[in-house]
Parts: structure tokens; C-alpha cells; sequence
């Protein structure tokens, strides 16, 4: 004997009204199930005549049938839908539904035939095998054709058929913050969605009608982009909106220095100042297409030395030696500049100076103590040399007494390379003499020490 079901079903969806699209598909959305019921008599409009199950004992034992009442018990066992069927219009067969999670959900998907008219749906829910019991439900809708789609705005990127420009300020990949709206009245907004090339991830809904929703979407290499959103409403219409972006670096590179020379330089005696700097750029966008240098406002841009091995970024290591071609100040300028032709610059000053005094030599008297006789009135010694400086011209040559103020020689070229101290000592003894010489760098000799003895005549 089959045990008896009360069998139940209700049309989740759609609702009085119903709005198809373009794929014109309708969807029924059911909860079916059963619950084992007591009851007599010869049968009721709602019991069915499945077949009996005798491999299967019911959970509850059946009750005699005394008469044509159901009634549910209040322990009874509810168990699922054998099958679930829809017709949709009077004259339509019935048509199987697909069983979902969880177990009372039910759903049909059925094209629609007609131009926009009510519609009755009906739903029968079955007991299962071993169980008698049917439910037939009815319900009519309202169903409204449309072919009308979403309306999407992008923020920021109001046309299509351009191409925009993202800054990405390091790196190669740059996350872009998008929002938006979506409008479309007639059915609502069942999704939307963007993303970058094929890939495509529900968007955050920040108002309840989709007037407003935002999303980030990342951008990876430097290369032409498409974004795309996608909104799709209750109707099953779709529209996508594309945009092509172009990411750009616009980060400068690092430009590095481990040997740097600045400040005031000894300019060397042979007249040839090389300074030799040494660094590493790194650019993690585009990456460094050079590293160069100039000397000075008016000089033109040269390339450094590629150092970086064959495993390396390029330009992780350079080197340049640059070449100071007069004393005075000079500006040594470097920039590193990447694939986006973004630069990174740095200078230094340097002063080229010369910092050798000149070289003065005493060549009469040949001796540094020279002795003379006193005469009366004094004596008068003549001192003659020679300076040279091989950076500087010569400013003066001067000479003193020891412990007195230095004046001026005399001198005999134009450029001091000769010079001469005329000397009057008016009394005997020893008398020390200094002469120094000055460059127009203003370095200063040490001064060379002369002692002239005065003697005295017995």
C-alpha cells in the first residue's frame, strides 16, 4: 500500500508581471515538496495513484483509511517532490523542471512565443516514487516585451572611439579606480560587471537602483587597453561599453651615484683635470633607455658607460669620465632617462682651482750667506732671481727684513719671470732677507731665506 502525500507548491517567480527581452526566455522559479498525512475513505482530489513501493517501507507507518478527511500530523515527514512540471499558456504541454538546492527549489526556463499578453502559468508537483500525492497550482502574469537596454555611464570617460591616458608613477601595473551609473526603468538592473580584456568581475552596487556603483580594475604593461562594463537587466537585455586606455609611465627613474667628485678640485700641474663618476638608474616601468652627462650650460649631452652585465638591467651600472678643460667653476650635469623619456636629473659644481704656489729661486748671490764689507754711507746688494708658476700668471714677487713688513721687487719681465731686490744696509752685522712669490690663484710661495753679513772694516 502507498503511503499518502500532501503534496505542496508555490510559484516563487515570476511575480503579476513579467518582463522578457530580447531572448525572450521566462523563467519559473517553484518550491515543491510533501508531507506524509493520515486520512480514510475511498481517496481525494488530492491524492494521486502512484505506485506501491514495497521495497521501500514509508518512515511512518500508513494509518487505516477511515474516512475522506487529510490532516497533517504534527510530527509528520516531509519528504521532496518526485517531479515538477509547468505548462506555460492552456494549450502548451507539460514540460519537466530542474531540480535545484536546495531541496524544495524548482526551475523552468521556457522561450516565449507570444508579442506581450497575460499569460497563465500552471505548476503540478508529484509525489515520489512509493508515495501517492499531487499538487496542481495556477498563476497568471502579465508579460511585457522590450528589446530597450541598459544605460551606462563611465565616470570620467563620457566617449567611446578615444583613447585615454592612465599615468602609472612606478611600476608597471596601476590600479584604476572606476565608477559609474547604470538606468534602465522598466525591469531593474540585474547585474553589472567590468573588467579588463576578457576578464570580468561584479562591480560593487553603491545605490540600490545601480544609479551609482564603482569598481577597480588593474593595469598591467604599458600597451593599449581596452575596459570594458557590462550591464545586463532583469529583462535579459544586454549592453557593454568599451573604452581603450593607455597606460603611461610617468614615473622619473633613480639615478644613483657611488663616486661623485665636487667642490673645489686641485688644478694639477700638467694642465689636464679628468673627473671620473660613477653611479646606477634603475626605472621599474619602462626601464632606462640612457644615462648622460654635459659639462656645463652650453655643453651638449654625451652617453656615459654602460657597465651592467649581461645578467643585469641596463644602465644598473655606468661609469663617465669627464674632462675639465680651464680652471674656474663648472657644472657637471647627469640625467637618467627611461623608454617614456622620463628624466631624473643631477648636478654637482665643481671649482677647478689652482692651489700650487709658484716656484721662486734665488740666482744672485749664489750663495744663501753673502758677505760684503762695510762702506761708508752702507751697501747697497743687488738680489736677482727668477718665478714660475706653470698653472697661474705670477702677481708679485716681494721681499723684507725678517720680522718687517714684505714690499714689492722690482720686476725685470713683464710676467715677473725675473725680478730683482736692491738691498741698502747702512751698519754691520748679519741681516736675514725673505722673498716670496704670489700667483694670481693666490697662492704664496714660502719664501726663501738670503742672509747677507755686513762685516766691518778693521
Amino acid at each position: 500500500m502507498a503511503v499518502r502525500v500532501k503534496m505542496n507548491a508555490n510559484i516563487r517567480s515570476p511575480g503579476s508581471r513579467v518582463v522578457v527581452g530580447q531572448d525572450r526566455r521566462i523563467t519559473v522559479r517553484i518550491d515543491a515538496w510533501g508531507v506524509i498525512v493520515t486520512g480514510g475513505g475511498g481517496g481525494n482530489d488530492n491524492i494521486g495513484n502512484g505506485p506501491p513501493d514495497g521495497d521501500n517501507p514509508p518512515p511512518v507507518p500508513p494509518q487505516p483509511l477511515g474516512d475522506e478527511s487529510i490532516s497533517i500530523q504534527h510530527n509528520s515527514h516531509e519528504v521532496e517532490a518526485g517531479r515538477v512540471q509547468v505548462r506555460m499558456g492552456s494549450g502548451s504541454t507539460w514540460n519537466d523542471a530542474t531540480k535545484m538546492a536546495p531541496s524544495r527549489r524548482w526551475r523552468y526556463t521556457e522561450n516565449y512565443q507570444g508579442s506581450g499578453e497575460d499569460l497563465t502559468i500552471q505548476v503540478r508537483a508529484d509525489a515520489p516514487p512509493g508515495y501517492r500525492g499531487t499538487e496542481t497550482v495556477t498563476h497568471t502574469v502579465t508579460v511585457v516585451v522590450t528589446r530597450e537596454r541598459p544605460d551606462i555611464r563611465i565616470d570620467g570617460m563620457p566617449s567611446s572611439g578615444r583613447t585615454y591616458n592612465v599615468d602609472v608613477p612606478r611600476g608597471d601595473q596601476v590600479e584604476l579606480p572606476l565608477t559609474g551609473s547604470v538606468r534602465w526603468e522598466a525591469s531593474g538592473i540585474r547585474e553589472v560587471r567590468a573588467g579588463v580584456g576578457k576578464a570580468a568581475e561584479r562591480v560593487e552596487r553603491v545605490s540600490g537602483d545601480w544609479s551609482r556603483w564603482r569598481h577597480t580594475v588593474t593595469l598591467r604593461g604599458f600597451g593599449k587597453q581596452t575596459i570594458h562594463v557590462r550591464a545586463e537587466n532583469r529583462a535579459g537585455n544586454r549592453r557593454t561599453e568599451r573604452r581603450d586606455v593607455l597606460p603611461v609611465d610617468t614615473g622619473a627613474p633613480r639615478l644613483r651615484f657611488t663616486k661623485a667628485p665636487r667642490g673645489n678640485i686641485a688644478w694639477p700641474s700638467d694642465g689636464t683635470l679628468t673627473l671620473r663618476y660613477e653611479g646606477n638608474a634603475r626605472d621599474t616601468g619602462t626601464g632606462v633607455r640612457r644615462v648622460q652627462w654635459r659639462l656645463d650650460e652650453d655643453g651638449a649631452f654625451q652617453n656615459a658607460n654602460d657597465d651592467s652585465g649581461p645578467d643585469d638591467d641596463r644602465w644598473s651600472r655606468w661609469s663617465v669620465d669627464v674632462p675639465i678643460p680651464e680652471i674656474g667653476r663648472h657644472e657637471v650635469e647627469f640625467r637618467a632617462v627611461d623608454r617614456a623619456e622620463n628624466e631624473a636629473t643631477r648636478s654637482f659644481i665643481v671649482r677647478a682651482r689652482d692651489l700650487t704656489p709658484p716656484v721662486l729661486r734665488v740666482v744672485r748671490p749664489t750663495s744663501s750667506l753673502h758677505e760684503v764689507l762695510e762702506e761708508e754711507g752702507g751697501v747697497t746688494v743687488d738680489i736677482e732671481g727668477v718665478a714660475e708658476d706653470p698653472i697661474s700668471d705670477i702677481e708679485a714677487v716681494e721681499w723684507a727684513h725678517e720680522g718687517e713688513a714684505f714690499e714689492p721687487a722690482q720686476p725685470l719681465e713683464d710676467d715677473w719671470s725675473q725680478w730683482h731686490v736692491a738691498v741698502h744696509l747702512e751698519q754691520p752685522g748679519l741681516f736675514p732677507i725673505l722673498v716670496r712669490a704670489s700667483d694670481v690663484a693666490g697662492n704664496t710661495s714660502e719664501p726663501r731665506e738670503l742672509r747677507i753679513r755686513v762685516r766691518e772694516v778693521l
